[in-house]
């Protein structure tokens, strides 16, 4: 058996000798845009059954990228493994996804080891927030930027029981 002290954040129970490479496409985007990240896992003859954790829990990649709680399966490949991911850059300082690690317990070694991919170097470009005024033609000077107000009027103001709807937390607000 394995030991239980000193297992890195992220294990998923990979026993042998592990490498994992990173590629992304593409690594020129706005924010906001889809960036697929490639992981390719390379290690002992037989993969069907390795996982990855979950890339939002890798602290340096979660703070800058937003990604979905879900990843492919992946395809097994001999003794490699590829994964896929879409991440996307959350503002536009960023200049490089960082390395993604992979815990797993050296046999040989008897001790956990963390495999890391290199970076891979991005540009990521501000963009401009859409507004309803944007979309209406209006210039900014004329945008007011007031709260959220509940309508006492129009299709809330028709319906018959609005306690039901304040009992339910349901409202109509309008910007």
């Amino acid at each position: 058996p394995i030991p239980q002290t000193g297992k890195p954040q992220g294990f998923t129970g990979l026993v042998g000798e592990y490498s994992i490479k990173a590629s992304a496409n593409p690594t020129q985007v706005n924010v906001g845009d889809p960036i697929t990240l490639t992981l390719t896992v390379t290690g002992p003859d037989y993969l069907e059954n390795v996982t990855l954790a979950e890339l939002g829990k890798q602290p340096a990649l979660a703070q800058d990228f937003k990604i979905p709680e879900e990843i492919a399966a992946g395809k097994s490949y001999g003794n490699k493994k590829v994964f896929t991911q879409t991440i996307r850059a959350k503002h536009p300082e960023i200049d490089e996804i960082p390395a993604i690690e992979l815990p797993y317990f050296d046999a040989k070694q008897k001790k956990y080891l963390i495999a890391k991919s290199k970076p891979i170097p991005i540009t990521v470009k501000a963009t401009r927030i859409i507004t309803a005024g944007d979309a209406e033609g209006a210039e900014s000077s004329q945008i007011s930027k007031s709260e959220l107000e509940t309508l006492t009027r129009g299709i809330a103001y028709n319906y018959e029981d609005l306690s039901v709807l304040k009992n339910q937390e349901v409202g109509l607000s309008v910007w």
